[in-house]
């Protein structure tokens, strides 16, 4: 059995060994030799034939990368036919064979390095191919070709470049300038550019063209202002010849003919300009020249010429009144604006619109720098506009700032008379005058007077606000005829006065009166106020038989007229808003055209029952009788709360200082509980 095994065993090596013994051996290189260098892109590989061998199989490596690998040649020998190689770069390459019997190991690994290949064609970049109006110095400049070590331009008339203006080589840098004066004016060129290294050189690149730029074009000739010019205006127009081909012309003008203090630089595209005012300064010498130009740039200048410019138009006036933006103006105001040097007149322009199309006042004023507006130019309650400008011999300045102002509202009308009527007697001697309400009225002036002429007034009163007023006491006398009329006020002034009426006073006589209030009365005057002052019968039941509203000045004194009372004696009542009721101690005469004096200051025995209350060395009304029922009481001082802190003319307000404050309270503290005396 162990002899069956082992011959058994034997055999198999026997085949095994008989199988490694057919295979084919690794081929031997050939070609290109090991190391080789400058090898074709396109090489063809070479090894050595293998016995047995049916096909082969070729692989390139650049590093680790395989660039081909190529089976089943059935020769000993591959050309590459594909650009799969690049130039200057270092390979590795191997083959084996195959034969029936199986495959070879690879062969021994060579390498190689390929030629260094010519670049690629440059692509111009700049100029843009057709372009115009290129410089005479322009940068030619070409995409980078890679592997290229240095490049070669050409610049040409003609497209075929059987000559050349520019030929250039051994450029290292993509870009090349051409030197001023090889290239002229308004001539198409055409360019190209190769690319070489130690592999060779490429093609041609595309053959592009440019146009240079045109020449300058030559100076003009001036025209005007003459040269050596005087008397020029400071807004003159200079003229020039015109230049064939010029696009447009740079203007200079100089206080001095090196030009190196320019008052006007400027491009135009006309031969001629009017230099703007505000640019030149009267009697002064200028100097001026002109260039033209077209897209080859700026030519020549002319030769300078001189002017001399007559005395300069005067500068824009500054107005002065009325002010800007102002309201309720005069129908006929001054306008006035400040004198403007040298000027000699000036021009006055008033619109309803800013832009002074049509005009209400459009004068020449002469000399003067103002101007009054005459009656019936302007309406009521209208905005105008107003400018002016100046003017010499040497022409007219600008208009000045445009102002504007809004006339006065129209005065109201004349109002109609109601009360007393016209031509009555009898009539107190202080009357209450009544009359129309205006509309658009805000206060009245009423006059009366003896005369109906009105030379001299009796009474002139002209912030009435209202459409009724009431004489004072101490204006008019007894059995006279007063002429009286009223005129509307408002802002746009006074309107015309009514007709004038007529009325004659009753027979009348006068009480000077003199009276303090307390609180009212500080020591040394009175807070001015006004109260009612009676006369009553001296017998019962003592019947009120005339009244009068008395004004107390700040001495507390005021006179008062009477008339409706005959001659007799009366006893005087006093009654205020906050103060007790008081009556004289004794019943005075009156008597018509006589005037009657009782001072209730001097003693308390002046009033009746006593009743008045010594401040100092005078005596003065009880105050604290706020609701005026004739008591002091609780009653005063419920009212004192509720107008506690407020102000204006209020019943508590027992100092007069026109508040309702804790000032107010002591007076009521100290009286309370007082009340009126009279004789019944």
């Amino acid at each position: 059995m162990k002899r069956l095994i082992s011959s058994f065993l034997f055999f198999v090596m026997l085949l095994s060994f008989a199988e490694l013994m057919a295979q084919p051996s690794p081929p031997i290189l050939i070609s290109p030799p090991n190391g080789a260098t400058n090898v074709s892109l396109f090489p063809t590989f070479d090894w050595s034939d293998v016995s047995g061998a049916t096909s082969y199989r070729i692989q390139v490596f650049q590093g680790a990368n395989t660039v081909l690998d190529v089976s089943n040649i059935t020769q000993s020998q591959y050309s590459v036919i594909s650009a799969v190689l690049t130039g200057n770069t270092n390979y590795y390459w191997r083959v084996n064979a195959t034969g029936p019997s199986g495959t070879s190991g690879w062969s021994a690994q060579w390498t190689f390095t390929t030629v260094v290949a010519a670049p690629p064609i440059p692509v111009l970049s700049a100029p843009a191919n057709g372009s115009t109006g290129v410089s005479l110095t322009p940068v030619l400049s070409w995409n980078s070709s890679p592997g290229a070590t240095q490049y070669r331009v050409q610049v040409s008339t003609t497209s075929n470049f059987t000559s050349t203006v520019v030929d250039v080589s051994g450029l290292a840098n993509t870009g090349y300038v051409i030197q001023s004066g090889v290239l002229s004016n308004g001539v198409q060129y055409f360019w190209r550019v190769n690319a070489s290294n130690t592999g060779g050189t490429s093609d041609w690149s595309t053959v592009w063209n440019f146009t240079t730029i045109v020449a300058p074009p030559p100076a003009p000739t001036l025209i005007s202002p003459l040269n050596g010019a005087t008397n020029v205006t400071v807004t003159p127009t200079l003229d020039w010849s015109d230049v064939s081909g010029a696009t447009g012309y740079n203007v200079q003008v100089a206080l001095n003919s090196s030009f190196t203090a320019l008052v006007y630089d400027e491009s135009v595209t006309t031969s001629q300009v009017t230099l703007p005012s505000g640019t030149l300064s009267g009697q002064t010498l200028y100097y001026w020249r002109v260039a033209a130009v077209n897209a080859g740039g700026q030519g020549n200048y002319t030769t300078p010429w001189s002017f001399t410019t007559i005395v300069a138009p005067p500068a824009a006036p500054f107005l002065a009144a009325p002010p800007n933006n102002a309201t309720g103006v005069s129908r006929t105001p001054t306008l006035d604006w400040n004198d403007v040097p040298t000027a000699t007149s000036y021009r006055v322009q008033v619109s309803t619109n800013p832009s002074f199309t049509t005009t209400v006042v459009n004068i020449v004023t002469g000399s003067s720098s103002s101007y009054t507006v005459p009656f019936g130019v302007l309406n009521y309650n209208t905005l105008y506009y107003w400018r002016v400008n100046a003017s010499n011999a040497g022409g007219t300045g600008q208009w000045s700032a445009v102002w504007n102002f809004t006339t006065v509202i129209q005065a109201p009308p004349a109002p109609t008379l109601i009360a007393p009527p016209n031509g009555s007697t009898g009539q107190s001697l202080t009357p209450l005058l009544d009359w129309s309400d205006v509309t658009g009225a805000n206060a009245y002036r009423v006059q009366i007077s003896t005369s109906s002429f009105f030379n001299t007034t009796v009474l002139d009163v002209n912030n009435v606000a209202q459409s009724e007023f009431n004489v004072p006491s101490g204006i008019l006398t007894g059995n006279t005829q007063y002429y009286w009329r009223v005129a509307g006020i408002n802002s746009g002034g006074q309107g015309l006065y009514s007709s004038t009426w007529s009325f004659t006073t009753q027979n009348t006589f006068f009480l000077n009166l003199k009276v303090y209030l307390e609180g009212f009365w500080n020591g040394t005057k009175q807070v001015k106020d006004t109260v009612r002052v009676y006369l009553a019968n001296p017998t019962s039941p003592f019947t009120l038989k005339d009244s009068s509203a008395a004004f107390l000045d700040s001495t507390g004194s005021a006179l008062i007229s009477l008339g409706k009372a005959p001659n007799g004696n009366y006893y005087i009542v006093v009654k205020h808003r906050n103060h007790l009721e008081t009556w004289s101690s004794t019943a005075p005469s009156f008597a018509t055209g006589s005037t009657s004096n009782y001072d209730f200051t001097t003693a308390a025995t002046k009033a009746y029952g006593s009743n008045m209350k010594q401040v100092g060395s005078v005596w003065v009304l009880y105050g604290g009788d706020g609701n005026a029922d004739g008591f002091v009481n609780p009653d005063d001082y419920i009212l004192f709360r509720q107008q506690f802190g407020r102000d204006g003319y209020k019943g508590s307000d027992y100092n007069g200082d026109g508040f309702v404050d804790g000032y107010d309270l002591p007076i009521i503290y100290s009286n309370f509980g007082k009340s009126y005396a009279r004789p019944f």
